[in-house]
This record gives C-alpha cells, sequence and structure tokens, in this order.
C-alpha cells in the first residue's frame, strides 16, 4: 500500500470517528465537572484511552493502578472499566447538543502497559510509558516517550513529537499535514506525510523509510552496521547529516532538482534524461543509503 492510500485511509477513518464532534463544535462549551477515579490494573496490560476534544496526559508509573482525574463536561459521562488484563476509559458525549464537552484527564498508569489513545481534536502527551504504543488524532498533537518497546502514532493535520532515550523502539508516523520530529531513538523509525516536515536527530539508525509530497526531510543520524534507509520526496528538500564513521553504499537521484555532498565525490547530469544522480561508495559499503527527489533538492553532508 502506498503513502497515498495509507494516509487517505487514516483520514477518513478518524474524520469519521470525530463526526458527532464535529455536529456540535459550532455550540457554545458547558461547565465541567472534575473526575478522579481509580482501580488496580495489571502491570503489563493493556490500556485504551478515547477521547473526542481537549487533552490527554497519561504518566507511567511504579504502582499497579490506574488513576483517572481531570475533568469533563457536565453532560459527559466518563467510562471506566477494567476486567482482566484490559482497561477502558472512555469519554462519552452528550447526545443533546450541548457543545463539544472538552474534557482534560490526567491518567497514571502502570509504567509497561501497552497504551491506546484515540482522539479527535484533543492533544495526547504521554510520558514514562515503557511498553507498546498506538496514538491517533484527527488534529491534536501528539508527544511520546520511545524506550525499548515499538511505536505507532498517526495524525491527519496534528504535529508528532517522539521522545527518544536511546532504546531500540521501531517507530512509526503517518501524518497529513502535520509535521513529525523524533529525536534520540536507535533503531527503525519510518515516517510519512504528505506537507508536512520530518525531522529526524537519532543516536543511530537500523531500518528507515521516510516519504513526504511536499515537506522536506531532514535527518542527523549515524548509520548502524548493515544499515538500510530509503528517502523519498516529490518537491520537498532531502537532507542527511551523517555522523561517525561511515562504511555506505550511496545512491541519490534527482529529477530537477541540486545534489550536494559535502565529503565525496560530485554528482554527475543523468545520462538518459534531465537530472542528477550521484553514486559511490565509503569503505566496505555495508550500510546503504538511497535518496530520491522530483523537484527538490538533495544534500550529504558530515554531523
Amino acid at each position: 500500500m502506498n503513502t497515498r492510500t495509507i494516509i487517505g485511509s487514516l483520514a477518513t477513518a478518524l474524520a469519521a470517528t470525530g463526526a458527532s464532534f464535529l455536529l456540535h463544535a459550532a455550540q457554545p462549551a458547558a461547565a465541567g465537572q472534575p473526575v478522579d477515579q481509580r482501580a488496580p490494573a495489571s502491570a503489563r496490560g493493556t490500556v485504551e484511552v478515547s477521547n473526542v476534544a481537549g487533552s490527554v496526559n497519561v504518566l507511567g508509573t511504579k504502582g499497579t493502578e490506574v488513576h483517572v482525574s481531570g475533568q469533563i463536561g457536565s453532560q459527559s459521562h466518563l467510562e471506566f472499566s477494567v476486567e482482566g488484563e484490559r482497561t477502558v476509559i472512555k469519554v462519552v458525549l452528550p447526545h443533546t447538543g450541548m457543545g463539544h464537552e472538552a474534557a482534560d484527564l490526567t491518567i497514571e498508569i502502570p509504567a509497561d502497559s501497552s497504551l491506546t489513545v484515540s482522539t479527535v481534536s484533543a492533544d495526547s502527551v504521554v510520558t514514562d510509558v515503557t511498553g507498546t504504543e498506538d496514538l491517533q488524532s484527527v488534529s491534536g498533537n501528539i508527544a511520546a516517550d520511545a524506550f525499548e518497546r515499538d511505536l505507532k502514532l498517526r495524525t491527519v493535520s496534528g504535529d508528532v513529537d517522539v521522545r527518544g532515550h536511546r532504546g531500540a523502539a521501531a517507530v512509526s508516523v503517518v501524518s497529513v499535514s502535520g509535521n513529525v520530529g523524533v529525536k534520540n531513538t536507535g533503531a527503525e523509525v519510518n515516517a510519512s506525510s504528505v506537507s508536512g516536515d520530518l525531522n529526524l536527530r537519532l543516536s543511530s539508525v537500523t531500518r528507515s523509510r521516510l516519504r513526504t509530497t511536499s515537506g522536506d526531510i531532514t535527518v542527523h543520524t549515524a548509520l548502524a552496521k548493515d544499515a538500510r534507509v530509503d528517502a523519498e520526496s516529490v518537491s520537498g528538500d532531502v537532507s542527511f547529516n551523517l555522523a561517525g564513521a561511515r562504511d555506505v553504499e550511496y545512491d541519490l537521484a534527482s529529477v530537477s532538482g541540486d545534489i550536494t555532498n559535502c565529503f565525496g565525490p560530485k554528482p554527475v547530469e543523468h545520462e538518459h534524461g534531465p537530472g542528477q544522480e550521484l553514486k559511490f561508495r565509503e569503505g566496505a559499503g555495508s550500510a546503504s543509503l538511497r535518496a530520491r527527489a522530483l523537484s527538490g533538492d538533495i544534500s550529504l553532508c558530515q554531523d
């Protein structure tokens, strides 16, 4: 499945999730009511959170309970249940058209839980959760920590910010118009966006597939042994800034953009057709770096 198909499916699914919110968005919000509920939970269970508007702040703790606090709309109610390994937290909106009923939740969960968060226009912040994470939103921003377990993040127009702790988590991000930032992870990062920029500052990378239409791709990283990195953009620029020793096979090409190389041979004109290409090897070439652009520029420099 290509990038446009994935992003189109995401936008359709998330927009459907937020249909009731959009119907009431023009109405004034009602006054809120406090919530403060807690229940014992598995140290390695699953936690599922759903909120339409407002905010979701999830904190990983050393305890073995889930604690939900904050405020919801006066006409809404909170579904909070623990059944075996599964905890569900859901803000249920009224069916009376009484405003969009924003809810601001702070949720403490066992740090090793697997977490799923779904929102429409609510921002999500996840801190110190070491289990797997699946976070999605329509227009809300998403920020999350990355440790050793995998992260999947999806948004239409919100920005995504991943704060790594130099662990081996595999990070997957899909965005339509939001910007994507990933810092200090040390393994696999795959990201795609239509008009948002991709900015990666990684301690090292083993596998990476990066795709944009009009957004720029900027990567600061060291390439692990046998790394495989592939970047493509239609009209955005692609920039790689590499740290440490390099043992890499390079394959760069742009149809109408320029290619700049700060530490090796210069690009050459395509033998057949317009554009430039640059192919060369450093060392044994155990890692590979491939970049393609249609009208954007490509640059390769040392960090």
